[in-house]
């Protein structure tokens, strides 16, 4: 990994063999974990779209991820940075 700087903003840069594709890079920009805020035909359940390293993206439900969803995850809108990264750690590939 490479870091640089641009406009004091400090970039982690990876090449593409040292990604992880058990581990999803972005997901769908959303303001809220509560169900109405991502509906899905999936049931009426709530959910975001996951982008993995290998390049495939899948839905991660609350109905196959609840803890991404429940408990100190239960609003999205008040996490750091690190909050967010631990949320990403449990979508499923």
């Amino acid at each position: 990994m490479k870091q640089i700087k641009v406009g004091g903003v400090t970039y982690n840069l990876l090449k593409f063999s040292e990604l992880d594709t058990s581990k999803a890079m972005c997901t769908d920009l959303v303001y809220s974990s509560i169900r109405e805020g991502q509906p899905h035909r999936e049931g009426g359940l709530g959910g975001i779209n996951a982008l993995f390293g290998d390049g495939h993206v899948r839905f991660q439900s609350q109905r196959n991820v609840p803890e991404a969803f429940t408990g100190q995850f239960a609003d999205w809108s008040t996490l750091d940075p690190i909050g967010v990264r631990r949320i990403m750690h449990m979508w499923r590939p």
